[in-house]
This record gives C-alpha cells, structure tokens and sequence, in this order.
C-alpha cells in the first residue's frame, strides 16, 4: 500500500502538480497573448493551490517559498512604480510561481524568462514593426522558462 508520506507518493504529487502548473500557465499564455490580460480569478487559485501545495509537500522549505513571494512583491512594487510598465499580472504570477517554486527555481525562470524577452524585444525593434514604447505578452516568456527549468531538473533526475 501506498503512504503518503512514501517517497514515491511525494514524487508523483510532485510531478503532477508541475504538469498543473504547466497547464495553469500555457491557459495564461493564450489569455495574455489574446487579450492582453492574466484574469484576476485565475491568479487567485493559483495563489490559494500554491500555498496548499506548500503547506502539504514543501514544510520543510517554507523560508524558500517566503523568499520567492518576496521576490515576485519585489516586481508587483515595480508594477507600481512604473504605473504597469510591466504588468501587475505578470508581477502577480511572479509571486505565486515563488510561493509554488521558491526562491531558486524562480529566479532560474526569471533569468530564462528576460533573456528571451530581450531577445524578443530586439527582433521586434530590429524588424520595425513596432515601437520601443510597445508592450509584449510577458506570461508567454515565463511559461517557456518553467518548460526549460522543468526540463533540466528532469534531464538532472
């Protein structure tokens, strides 16, 4: 019988919360693409399944997580700042990727994510098909980043 306190339980509830967590943030991807906007109701569900989530399977790690939601704060005051030069759903994604994540795997994926978007950025401005005052979709860039953090701790084991 299986236990849940089994490491064996603890590596698949892992792993389907990561194949959530992936779902949660292509759905996003599409909305910010779309529409230009991260819906508000689905930023608060993700906040309330990270937080469940830690508290049930990352106890131990709680500091990371805390460090993370400070991180993606960090951003959300940027929003503030810049009256949303970068989105205060961007930034609110932030904070719940740090909660689920913490502070490590976060800041992976934010270093993937603005490397891309620079990148992004650049073509964009080099093909003349927009201004240097044009907004990107930023959720796009985070979701690849997850993919590419995800990947490497599955090609690590």
């Amino acid at each position: 019988m299986l236990q849940i306190g089994s490491r064996a339980f603890v590596d698949g509830a892992v792993f389907i919360s990561r194949i959530i967590c992936l779902g949660f943030l292509i759905g996003l991807a599409v909305s910010d693409i779309r529409y230009r906007k991260v819906p508000t109701a689905c930023l608060i569900t993700g906040s309330v399944l990270a937080a469940v989530y830690c508290l049930i399977f990352q106890r131990e790690q709680w500091i990371l997580s805390t460090m993370g939601l400070l991180v993606g704060a960090g951003f959300v005051l940027i929003s503030k700042v810049t009256r949303e030069g970068l989105g205060y759903g961007d930034s609110i994604m932030i904070c719940v990727l740090g909660i689920y994540l913490g502070l490590w795997a976060l800041l992976e994926i934010l270093l993937i994510t603005w490397g891309l978007a620079s990148v992004a950025a650049v073509v964009i401005l080099m093909k003349r098909k927009s201004s240097r005052k044009a907004a990107i979709p930023l959720v796009p860039f985070i979701t690849i980043g997850y993919l590419v953090m995800w990947s490497s701790e599955l090609i690590a084991g």
